[in-house]
């Protein structure tokens, strides 16, 4: 990563600078992590972002890590366990995730429940979290498998593009 932490400055609010950040932006706080270092429990990393998600009064919270916590394909082993109950008990709204060559969206999710099903696709304030595999920017594209906390899985290129009005996201 030295070629991108030269042509890039992001912000240096973290015990690693540059590598794991915050950042608000009008309504939204925005948490992006390093998922090449320890995200396990104890580590500086998630400790950090505990104290961050919890410091944090924003309406919308979004973070964004290369690779996948929850996916139908192949998703980071211990990930899930370590990092869902933060994003549960802090009211992340939206986690972006890559690594796989597909783009994926799940269900709303609280630990392993599906919420507001019945609300797809237009949810109004949804009890849990939507994980979005956002990885068809121009690689060879790979196929997926969704499970049953899958809404949508596509190989396919693509980009995602995130809007925030008011009390919408």
């Amino acid at each position: 990563g030295a070629a991108f932490l030269q042509a890039y400055y992001l912000p240096e609010n973290s015990p690693r600078p540059e590598r794991y950040y915050t950042f608000e932006y009008g309504s939204a706080f925005f948490v992006a992590l390093d998922s090449n270092l320890d995200l396990g429990p104890g580590s500086q990393q998630r400790e950090w972002l505990a104290a961050r998600l919890a410091a944090s009064q924003a309406r919308w919270k979004i973070v964004f890590l290369h690779h996948p916590i929850i996916t139908g394909t192949a998703p980071t082993p211990g990930f899930r366990t370590s990092l869902q109950p933060l994003f549960d008990s802090n009211g992340v709204d939206l986690v972006l995730q890559a690594h796989n060559h597909y783009y994926e969206r799940t269900y709303p999710l609280e630990g392993d429940q599906r919420t507001d099903v019945a609300e797809e696709p237009d949810y109004s304030d949804p009890a849990g979290t939507v994980y979005v595999v956002t990885g068809g920017g121009g690689g060879v594209l790979r196929s997926g498998r969704p499970n049953a906390e899958s809404v949508l899985l596509e190989s396919t290129h693509h980009h995602v593009v995130v809007e925030i009005e008011a009390g919408k996201l």
